[in-house]
């Protein structure tokens, strides 16, 4: 079916950039939902056809393409990733930590894996493409959710889709055999909504209590998101959590906000810290982070070894420079680590 679309902001110079531009101008599919006469602009209709043709693929789409500014490519991706994590032996009894984007981390320690508030789709990107916030993408992809096999055991903070999505819960799910889901009680009604008749097996946990699963023990924290919301009876709906497993103590707070309380509901000593540093910025029209600074200054008053920053580089309106994180480290003499995004930090 042709249609005949009229493509306005159209950046005519960049014709040359796109030889199938003449297929995007009159051959859209009806499955883009494009009628006789629409209007559409060059981006939008870009971004359908990209999820057409690949829905697994990154999208990187807006005003700003891959053209203007090209997109942040992992440091290892997809097989070069795959083979780094499945190279390491399951006697090593040493702590490997992989950043896989925005706050997703894999943790493995003596063959075992655990992930954390894994994104790893473009559901945001696509959902808003067509709204006055679109989530522009800045980094690729480091890997496909269906093919990251030998997990166990995942995460999810809170509901927001950047640590709780369906789109990368449920092709991991058909690729890991009995895959547990830690994720706060308050949400886990809308949780089994979103995952349909998947088969992961959904473990509630709140602030103060405590589980095990497959060796990993999971405490949960209290996250304010921009604040503290609990359900009826009393069980937080966003939460961090603190994990043991053999001598390593990691802390990743999902999304939070510092609170009081915080601090004291913290180990001393933590090994690593995984903290956001995108800042509170009420202008984005989301909910606030620490930023730079204030991260630096909780792995300071927690004692913490070792920290590392995450949530940023992921989508354009909602990031900042890790700078303010280093200076801040720096001036209080905090250890710390910038990771890139498929990156491996070893921890003896």
């Amino acid at each position: 079916m042709l249609l005949n679309v009229q493509l306005f902001d159209f950046p005519q110079h960049r014709l040359k950039n796109f030889p199938d531009a003449t297929f995007w101008r009159t051959s859209l599919p009806p499955e883009c939902g494009v009628g006789l006469g629409s209007r559409r602009t060059f981006w939008q209709v870009t971004l359908l056809l990209s999820q057409l043709r690949d829905p697994t693929r990154s999208l990187r789409h807006g005003p700003h393409c891959v053209h203007d500014r090209p997109m942040i490519v992992p440091i290892k991706q997809d097989d070069e990733l795959l083979r780094e994590i499945h190279h390491v032996p399951g006697e090593d009894s040493r702590l490997h930590v992989w950043w896989l984007g925005q706050s997703g981390f894999l943790l493995k320690h003596e063959g075992s894996c655990l992930l954390l508030d894994p994104y790893l789709s473009d559901s945001l990107s696509l959902k808003y493409a067509q709204t006055d916030k679109p989530h522009v993408r800045m980094t690729e992809r480091c890997l496909k959710p269906d093919v990251l096999t030998h997990i166990s055991v995942v995460t999810a903070s809170h509901l927001h889709t950047d640590h709780f999505d369906a789109a990368t819960l449920i092709p991991l799910s058909k690729v890991n055999s009995g895959l547990k889901l830690v994720l706060p009680h308050p949400i886990i009604s809308e949780a089994r909504q979103r995952l349909g008749e998947s088969e992961i097996e959904l473990l509630g946990l709140d602030a103060g209590e405590q589980i095990e699963v497959d060796g990993w023990q999971i405490a949960g924290v209290t996250a304010a998101h921009n604040v503290i919301e609990r359900d009826a009876a009393g069980h937080c709906h966003c939460i961090g959590f603190v994990i043991r497993r053999g001598k390593y103590i990691i802390y990743h707070s999902g999304d939070t906000l510092w609170h009081e309380g915080l601090v004291d509901s913290l180990p001393r000593a933590c090994d690593l810290m995984l903290l956001p540093i995108n800042g509170n910025v009420p202008q984005r029209r989301v909910a606030g982070n620490l930023n730079g600074s204030e991260s630096a200054a909780l792995a300071k008053s927690c004692a913490a070894k070792l920290v590392v920053p995450c949530h940023y580089d992921l989508f354009e309106f909602n990031t900042v420079t890790p700078d303010e994180f280093k200076t801040a480290c720096n001036r209080l003499g905090q250890a710390y680590e910038v990771m890139l995004c498929g990156g491996l930090l070893i921890i003896d």
